[in-house]
């Protein structure tokens, strides 16, 4: 649909035709419109495309999951019902939750909605307007996601935003995804009227907002999400798909009604400033053509334009039902682009006080304030009305401005330099002032970076703020928080520091590593089963974009460490594989789509972690493999990623004799840091030492500063310092005793100054709210979710495209989402489920802690009966695994997440292809084993 722009005339003129001139010599104020709106409209008008209609943006989010739809009428997507839309393109849609006027939107506003089945589509429809406004539990059973597509019309009494926060708090509940497919708003253009107040809470108000809020639904259920107004403070799993082309300076007329008494888009205008009157013994058209755009009383005075209501569709027993009403003609009205008081105001003087009210409390609900039927009753003017609610509404502009999704600056855009010039950089005119104006304690400082551990603890903030200020410290780390803590950390650190930080996190496989309620990606070594290059880079763009919105600059990622020893205890699933060279491709396509959307990538743990057998957190490992082996396999990754630009490399806490006969920490080897990584493979970008917290480092340390001996050894950085002033006085120390090179240290400074800058000239997110990238979120989810189906691998294929009957069998440790899952108690009952099952071929469902039944489960099978182990978790616990010689198909996924086991249960229930490989070798499979398979389900 176009836009299409109606012509503004001014209320004042409109209402001194309408009313007597007495009346018109009143000063009528105008509601204030937001100053980001007021701008120019382009001759050429965009097309505005509703987010229902952008099927590509949730339909594939939709594929494999049981949905409910909160739908009406309105719910149309070119001439078609969303419903029939979805139900043609594949949707599982299993009910239709139904808001105020029903599905087919046809009943009467307040009218009980009952439950029913919709006769076009079958489906069943559950009523949110009758006897529970709620979904039970019971009607929220069998749903895996909700999908909510209505048409408001931004004020607050309207009652589908009700609807909308009972179904966010059912979700929320249950852990089920909420998706709104926004619409244009269009009462958007303006933010009026008194703020609700606790006492007038009711499904005609449910939120503290004004009556006209200036927001979409999609908006909306953003604040009332972020500002926790669920009950208990819930936050539901929220997702938004936006319009495409809108802005909230647009007056569009709706191509369908969005409910019964509101047919036109002057009615819809109008409404905000009608619907009062419902408390009224006015009315507002309803049992006419024209409702919403006419008033009137049976009282000859308001007005000399007559009407008479009558029963019809839509408005049963309308009030003032088939009796004379005079009052006042709107329809003719050009865009009543404002709330006003003055039809109130006019017709209470007119009838006087006990004429007027029905009903004090329901007026008092629709206005959300007891005080506006006192002001009127009293007769106060419309701008001394105005003045008592101007300051609540000004800072609920501000909070508002917190969640819009349109009118904002564009959230990210690819940055054209994905890498740094670093000879450049460093001596750029704002590196040379910041640098020239540092004290050598200041210098040393910037390559000090101390740790945020709880994010929600006043105390442990205020603590870093004071080392921030005190210190200078050049930047701080991030562990475990929220989207919304971290920024409110990030923006309280920033504040108390002089010079701009640098905010890191460890998001190796995305923010849900680090930040609590964000997408989940696969582990990278669920990664290394299948994901190209490019889908990586794809990642890493969304990665980026997501841990940007939290404050972070820098994502100590990927982990470039080749895998080669199933034992080793601290990288196994953190890594790509064993395949040094894929490992390498996979890495640097990552790194290079962080970097596109200025997020700093840090290759770790150089020289190579991959094969130890030892926690470098709890003691210092050796590799104790030849110089040509760690050339040929661990450092090979780093070439490729240092080739193609990376910014950072992060030093690893383990010794390495055949590279430094001494056998300290590489981290504190210069023969390691200097002589190798600078010198021999050319790095120049920023070198960042593992946490020298870790005990690793500290053994090799002995009793001397670790911060000292790694920043002698080469590296730029040192995070995670405990006594930050400690760490630079010890600095400071060896480099008046000449331990350090001062001309070392102002490279490394220059480094980390260069990298603030560019973190800064890259950084499109921070004036963007978070909410705004974790609730638009699905694009991010359905690359996730296509990442995890991708790995699934199929090991061993005893004719999985032979089309059978079949079943699915899983232990109590793994409860699918379908009902029909046989859960057994051990693998004796389960033998016997299969043997008098009718079904041809069986699923069995395991993980870690149940695959040691598994194993007891196939000494007992027969060898004839046709089974497929479908195993979710890590592949090293395969590890004694022995499958029999025939009648056993084996299908993995290289972790146990939801998601990993969620895409393993649709390749079963569903098939599909896959051409998985395993990423690396143990028992009797090796490195790159697995078969293109197709899965064909009866």
């Amino acid at each position: 649909m176009k836009i299409n722009h109606i012509q503004k005339t001014s209320f004042f003129l409109l209402f001194s035709v309408i009313f007597p001139i007495a009346f018109c010599s009143s000063c009528i104020a105008q509601p204030e419109k937001e100053q980001s709106n007021d701008i120019e409209q382009p001759v050429s008008q965009p097309e505005i495309i509703n987010g229902d209609a952008q099927f590509d943006r949730y339909v594939p989010f939709l594929r494999h999951r049981r949905v409910a739809i909160v739908a009406n009428h309105s719910s149309v997507v070119d001439g078609r019902h969303l419903c029939d839309t979805l139900i043609a393109q594949g949707v599982e849609i299993v009910k239709v939750f139904a808001p105020e006027h029903g599905f087919r939107g046809d009943a009467d506003a307040g009218a009980k909605v009952n439950d029913a089945v919709d006769s076009q589509t079958g489906l069943p429809i559950v009523s949110l307007y009758g006897k529970n406004k709620k979904p039970s539990t019971a009607q929220m059973a069998d749903v895996d996601v909700v999908l909510y597509d209505l048409q408001d019309v931004g004020a607050r009494f309207y009652t589908y935003i009700s609807t909308m926060h009972y179904m966010m708090e059912a979700c929320a509940e249950r852990g089920i995804p909420f998706v709104v497919l926004d619409r244009p708003n269009p009462n958007g253009d303006y933010i009026d009227g008194p703020i609700l107040e606790d006492d007038c809470k009711s499904f005609v108000g449910m939120h503290p907002i004004p009556i006209v809020y200036g927001m979409t639904a999609a908006e909306l259920a953003m604040m009332i999400n972020g500002e926790h107004w669920l009950t208990d403070g819930l936050q539901c799993d929220l997702k938004v798909v936006t319009v495409s082309g809108y802005s909230h300076s647009m007056t569009l007329p709706l191509d369908i009604a969005p409910s019964p008494n509101l047919p036109t888009q002057q009615a819809i205008r109008l409404y905000p400033s009608l619907c009062l009157f419902e408390g009224t013994n006015v009315s507002v058209g309803r049992g006419t053509e024209h409702p919403f755009e006419i008033i009137g009383a049976p009282d000859s005075r308001c007005g000399e334009f007559q009407f008479t209501p009558k029963s019809r569709s839509g408005a049963h027993d309308p009030l003032h039902e088939n009796v004379v009403c005079y009052g006042l003609d709107l329809t003719q009205i050009v865009d009543p682009h404002c709330f006003t008081l003055e039809y109130i105001l006019h017709f209470h003087a007119t009838m006087g006080d006990s004429a007027f009210w029905k009903s004090g409390r329901f007026f008092d609900l629709l206005a959300g304030t007891k005080s506006l039927r006192r002001q009127i009753s009293e007769g106060l003017s419309a701008d001394s009305i105005r003045a008592t609610w101007q300051p609540k509404l000004e800072k609920f502009k501000a909070l508002r401005s917190k969640y819009l999704l349109y009118d904002v600056p564009p959230i990210c855009t690819e940055s054209h330099q994905t890498t740094i010039d670093w000879p450049q950089a460093m001596h750029s005119v704002w590196v040379d002032s910041i640098y020239n104006s540092l004290s050598l304690r200041q210098r040393i400082a910037q390559l000090i970076w101390v740790t945020v551990n709880n994010t929600s603890s006043p105390r442990e903030i205020g603590s870093v703020a004071k080392i921030v200020h005190d210190v200078e410290v050049g930047g701080v780390l991030l562990l475990q928080s929220t989207p919304s803590e971290a920024r409110k950390v990030v923006d309280i650190l920033q504040g108390n520091s002089a010079f701009p930080l640098l905010i890191a996190a460890d998001a190796e496989n995305g923010p849900a590593m680090k930040f609590a309620g964000t997408t989940p990606f696969p582990k990278n070594l669920t990664l290394g089963s299948k994901a190209s290059p490019e889908r990586l880079y794809r990642m890493g763009q969304m990665v980026a974009t997501q841990v940007r919105a939290c404050g972070v600059d820098v994502n100590f990622a990927p982990v470039v460490d080749v895998n080669t020893n199933p034992q080793n205890p601290v990288i196994g699933q953190r890594s790509f594989g064993e395949n040094a060279s894929d490992v390498g491709l996979r890495a640097s396509a990552f790194s290079r789509g962080l970097q596109s959307m200025g997020c700093v990538a840090v290759a770790k743990h150089f020289p190579g972690h991959g094969d130890t057998s030892a926690d470098s957190h709890s003691e210092l490992p050796v590799v104790r493999n030849s110089r040509e082996r760690i050339d040929t396999i661990d450092i090979q990754p780093y070439r490729q990623c240092i080739a193609d630009g990376i910014i950072g490399v992060m030093s690893a806490h383990i010794a390495v004799p055949s590279i430094d006969a001494s056998s300290t920490a590489a981290s504190l080897s210069r023969t390691v840091m200097h002589d190798l990584l600078r010198n021999e493979l050319q790095f120049n970008g920023i070198v960042i030492s593992d946490a020298v917290n870790m005990l690793g480092i500290r053994i090799a340390a002995g009793k001397r500063s670790v911060e000292a001996l790694a920043i002698a050894a080469g590296n730029d950085v040192v995070e995670f310092s405990l006594d930050a002033q400690a760490a630079v006085d010890s600095v400071e120390a060896y480099i008046l005793k000449g331990i350090i090179d001062s001309t070392e240290i102002e490279q490394s400074v220059r480094r980390v100054l260069a990298l603030k800058q560019w973190c800064n000239e890259h950084n499109t997110h921070r004036e963007v709210g978070w909410p705004q990238l974790f609730t638009n979120s699905l694009d991010v989810e359905m690359l996730a979710d296509s990442l995890f189906a991708e790995a699934v691998t199929v090991l061993v294929d005893n004719g999985l495209n032979e089309l059978k009957t079949e079943s699915y069998h899983t232990f109590a440790q793994w409860q699918l989402s379908r009902g029909e899952t046989l859960e057994a108690s051990s693998p004796e009952v389960l033998v016997n489920e299969i043997r008098s099952s009718a079904a041809m071929r069986h699923w069995i469902f395991v993980d870690e802690k149940t695959l040691p039944q598994i194993r007891r489960l196939l000494q007992l099978i027969d060898n004839e009966c046709d089974v497929v182990i479908a195993y979710a978790g890590n592949p090293y616990r395969l590890k004694n695994l022995s499958l029999p010689n025939k009648g056993v198909s084996m299908v993995e996924i290289c972790e146990s997440s939801p998601q990993a086991k969620r895409a393993l249960s649709i390749f079963a229930r569903y098939g599909g292809k896959t051409t998985g490989r395993l990423p690396v070798s143990v028992g009797c499979f090796k490195c790159s084993d697995g078969v293109d398979a197709v899965h064909v389900v009866k």
